[in-house]
């Protein structure tokens, strides 16, 4: 049988190649005793060994929100000021440190935390604050926040070694450890490794041998790096462990796993960003603000690329019917700040959403301070491919209807006198009732300092008087405004989406994107209803908490389409009686085309809509004095504009910029415990005089340049360390997601500053990074350390040697697609539906099932459903896709080995790769043989391979296809395909 076969190979020829690499496979496989095995940390560190202590006993009344008797415990300047003649910390003197006096009392009287209340301080956190204040009360920064500082490389006594300052670093304490670092690993092997790191596939035999056969080694690795650098499967590689960082995905979760719709165009998007070497401080801009930076545009497209960055924020989890729209919008934002402050930060701010951290200087007051900075922009789906392009478009037609305005103006007086002329014919004759009424919400015609909320520019801003001209002259005014109001410009009902592109699941049916106009946020009032003057037809969605995605019983009042049944404005109602006192903002768009054109006056509320203001002679006007003549130059001026319009366009997941409103500090969390609002701006303990609390808008744009100044010590250090954990198994900073307290200090403080600092000063580029690390004596080192290595130091925090590291699960799946010779390289584009298996069930589970092999796509285009994640890539450790994952778990369980042996897409790629050795009928079975090693491993087979396999392939004389996909089988399953010595 196939079975018993695949088990006496791989017990003969398996268990050889497998020797190679056992001790360093398992080295890989140990978790790194991160805590116990790391240099000393230093004696005293305020953040990790007082601050918790406290934060949970005394900043109730001494912290942010309190300062019983003048005492603020949080800040340094608060610990230790003067309190009229007494202090709570005098350095070194505990009978002169009042705090001192006061947990160390047995006076119920003078007791601190006062006896009875619920904090207590154990005896030995009071010792633990006995013997910091003796040591002199040291209150420095973690390290992580202090300034970035870049020491010269240290000159080690081995001047030899070395290939750049990083190699000075790590040699020199080697040398103060008494050890060396090990030789150099093989060019073959040097060569696979450099190639699985930077584009995830292996090198092709002909890229080994050239490479084995230069007669200059170190050229011909350095030009290697530069081509593997340059190759677009860079791009896909390394947009691959972003992606970990947003919790990619394309479904929502929980019950029916509803789709994010285009969810693959920010995926394409870093892929782009990576491949171009995009520097990254502005990807981290574009992620926070792209909306509103100059736009970076496609230069074969003509596509804003900036934008979809902050389509980032989008591919969370999401409930369709929220009984708690509030809570609800709690926990995305909370997952939001998670991602966001892990992924550029590397810190836990999602921890303060309670109380302020007991570890890190990031209090409550920070976590709703961007909690405002979130709320204050609203999601939409963005038409990048065209939005540049329509926009300039836009505002030549904005200038040439100026100039319509005018002339129409000048023209409207001589007009032929009606029968009947009605006082509301013209603004001048305006009645003073037309006057918003007393219940006003919100006036379109008085938008406020943000101008119009709009996605797209569709909306014009009229006031009375003012007319839309229309596309030709047999309809030259379609609409002309009795009030001040915004209106749809019918011009822009041409607009398309392009074929694949995916609307929002649900219940809201219509497409907003380039032709939706919102409100600002403001608070449902107590009447519970709204009321909204309008003309013509259109359709409005109610956001109420951010929540939008509606699909079933719930919620089914937030949504209202009207048709124009009345000629002129009239008052359109909307029931909201289940929303008293939440938040909300209303998303307003225009009905069919053939209807008359959408526009908006005012918001009221009341349990009955206000009497109609007197000024309705618009409609009368149009039907009296339409056509209008005189005006026949502006129609081929307008034609030439409107011949540019780009129509169809791809839509992607993007933010909108919304009007600014501060949240509310929520006592424990709690949405019905709101105490006082907090400005939007950036944490506390990273803000310096260049970062300003939010005024206007969002207040993302100052976010995004807070995250990205040179003094920010996070952002830099984060993503250095980042690169180095991807290259060598393990960060300088093994928490790569968590630079606190409670995170690992880094092995190499002064490496890690240096990085940074070359980073930023060489224009943020990740590709020279990169190459600075590879290039480096270190990464090249051989994989096998040295028994006093081993020693004096088992865990490798030196770097004597590169550790042994498993191949990622995409990084197997498509080495084997690339040896079968079933691999697509080709890029970009929707993402193959996922292969479901007979054990894949529940709702929401697609009524389609995708190819085994994936169409032979990268496995970064395979699709990721929340609920249906591919097994293959789970069971090989892929993260699941609900925070930021920036190290990924290496385990080691049968269920990989089962993968391997049992998955249809192992078999049948075993199966190709054998056909494929069989094309040549006048090649011999050891040449078969040569060129299956060679584009397996990258090098010939041994002597004793050879015997074995010959051995195999004679005891299977049958079909010869199915005796060499089972050696080919066997040979994906070696440790020496799955893992990177």
């Amino acid at each position: 049988m196939l079975r018993d076969r695949l088990i006496r190979i791989l017990l003969n020829l398996g268990s050889l190649l497998a020797l190679a690499c056992a001790a360093q496979a398992q080295e890989a496989m140990q978790p790194p005793a991160d805590h116990e095995q790391l240099p000393p940390a230093p004696e005293w560190d305020f953040g990790r060994d007082i601050r918790p202590i406290l934060a949970e006993n005394c900043f109730r009344c001494h912290g942010m929100d309190e300062q019983k008797s003048g005492l603020r415990l949080d800040t340094y300047a608060g610990a230790f000021a003067d309190l009229g003649g007494t202090f709570a910390l005098v350095p070194g003197d505990l009978e002169s440190s009042e705090l001192w006096l006061r947990i160390s009392t047995e006076d119920d009287f003078d007791q601190m935390p006062p006896a009875g209340e619920p904090e207590s301080l154990e005896a030995e956190e009071i010792d633990k604050i006995r013997q910091w204040i003796e040591a002199g009360a040291p209150w420095g920064n973690h390290w992580a926040f202090e300034p970035i500082r870049s020491t010269a490389p240290p000159v080690p006594k081995d001047q030899a070694w070395g290939r750049n300052e990083i190699d000075a670093f790590i040699l020199a304490d080697l040398e103060s450890a008494g050890l060396s670092p090990n030789q150099q690993a093989p060019r073959a092997q040097l060569l696979r490794r450099l190639s699985f790191d930077l584009i995830g596939l292996p090198p092709t035999p002909e890229q080994v041998k050239a490479f084995l056969e230069a007669e200059d080694p170190d050229r011909a690795y350095e030009e290697a790096v530069d081509r593997l650098l340059a190759s677009p499967q860079f791009g896909e590689r390394w947009a691959r462990h972003w992606l970990d960082l947003v919790r990619f995905a394309e479904t929502k979760g929980h019950e029916f796993d509803f789709p994010i719709p285009n969810a693959w165009v920010y995926r394409d998007y870093v892929i782009r960003a990576f491949q171009n070497d995009l520097p990254y401080d502005r990807l981290v801009q574009e992620h926070i603000a792209g909306d509103l930076l100059e736009p970076r545009r496609h230069p074969e497209t003509g596509a804003n690329e900036a934008v979809l960055g902050t389509g980032f924020f989008f591919l969370g989890e999401e409930v369709h019917s929220p009984v708690d729209p509030r809570g609800d919008e709690l926990s995305r934002t909370a997952n939001k700040i998670d991602v966001l402050s892990k992924t550029f930060l590397g810190l836990t701010v999602g921890c303060a959403r309670c109380h302020d951290h007991k570890f890190d200087p990031i209090t409550a007051g920070d976590y709703y301070a961007l909690a405002g900075v979130l709320h204050s922009s609203s999601y939409r789906q963005v038409r990048f491919e065209t939005q540049e392009q329509n926009s300039h478009l836009a505002e030549q037609l904005e200038e040439l209807r100026a100039q319509y305005q005018e002339d129409f103006q000048t023209w409207l007086p001589s007009a032929p006198e009606p029968a009947v002329e009605p006082d509301s014919v013209f603004p001048a004759q305006a009645s003073p009732e037309s006057h918003p009424p007393n219940s006003l919400i919100y006036d379109f015609g008085a938008p406020g300092p943000e101008g119009i909320l709009q996605d797209g520019f569709s909306f014009l801003s009229l006031q009375a008087g003012d007319c839309i001209p229309g596309s030709t002259p047999q309809a030259s005014v379609p609409f002309f405004s009795p009030l001040d109001c915004v209106a749809f410009d019918p011009i822009w009902h041409r607009l398309k989406l392009a074929a694949e592109t995916a609307k929002d699941p649900g219940d809201k049916s219509w497409v907003a994107s380039g032709r939706m106009v919102r409100t600002p946020s403001f608070t449902v009032p107590a009447s519970g209803r709204l009321h909204y003057l309008v003309r013509g037809a259109g359709r409005v969605l109610a956001v109420v908490d951010s929540h939008r995605m509606l699909s079933g019983p719930l919620h089914k009042s937030n949504l209202k389409t009207w048709k124009a049944e009345k000629p002129g404005f009239f008052w359109v109602s909307q029931n909201f009686e289940d929303y008293v006192g939440q938040r909300v903002f209303l998303e307003f768009s225009p009905g069919d085309p053939e209807e008359i054109s959408l526009a908006l006056a005012w918001i009221a509320e009341g349990k009955h809509a206000p009497p109609l203001p007197e000024v309705l002679g618009g409609d009368w006007t149009l039907e009296n004095l339409n056509p209008v003549s005189g005006l026949d130059s502006y129609w081929p001026k307008q034609q030439a504009i409107l011949d540019q319009i780009q129509e169809s366009s791809q839509t992607g997941l993007a933010l909108m910029e919304g009007a600014g409103f501060d949240e509310y500090l929520l006592l424990r969390g709690d949405p019905r415990s709101p105490a006082e609002t907090v400005p939007r701006s950036f944490l506390s303990a990273l803000r310096n005089a260049e970062d300003q609390t939010a005024t206007l808008g969002s207040g993302r744009l100052a976010l995004a340049q807070s995250l990205t100044r040179e003094s920010n010590p996070l952002t830099s250090r984060v993503m250095v360390n980042r690169l180095w954990h991807h290259l060598f198994g393990r960060g300088l900073v093994a928490t790569v997601d968590n630079f606190g307290a409670l995170g690992v200090p880094p092995t190499h403080p002064q490496l890690l500053d240096w990085l940074a600092v070359r980073f930023m000063q060489e224009g943020w580029s990740i590709k020279t990074a990169l190459r600075r690390m590879v290039t480096s004596s270190t990464y090249r080192q051989g994989h096998q350390p040295s028994q006093e290595a081993r020693s004096k130091d088992p865990e490798n925090l030196l770097w004597h040697h590169m550790p042994v590291r498993r191949l990622q699960g995409e990084a197997i799946r498509d080495a084997m697609l690339s040896v079968s010779g079933r691999l697509d390289s080709s890029m970009f584009g929707l993402s193959v539906p996922v292969h479901l298996t007979p054990s894949m069930q529940g709702r929401g589970r697609p009524g389609k099932s995708g190819p085994v092999d994936g169409d032979g796509r990268r496995s970064i285009y395979q699709e990721i459903r929340r609920n249906f994640l591919p097994p293959f890539m789970s069971v090989f450790d892929m993260p699941p896709p609900f925070s930021s994952m920036g190290k990924r778990t290496v385990s080691n369980v049968p269920a990989q080995s089962l993968a391997m042996m049992n998955s249809s897409f192992v078999t049948e790629q075993a199966r190709l790769w054998a056909q494929r050795l069989l094309l040549n009928p006048e090649e011999s079975t050891q040449e078969r043989l040569h060129r299956m090693y060679w584009q397996a491993f990258g090098r010939s087979p041994r002597e004793l391979e050879i015997t074995l396999a010959l051995e195999f392939l004679h005891q299977n004389p049958g079909e010869p296809l199915d005796a060499w996909a089972d050696l080919a089988h066997v040979l994906f399953n070696t440790k020496e395909f799955l893992f990177l010595p």
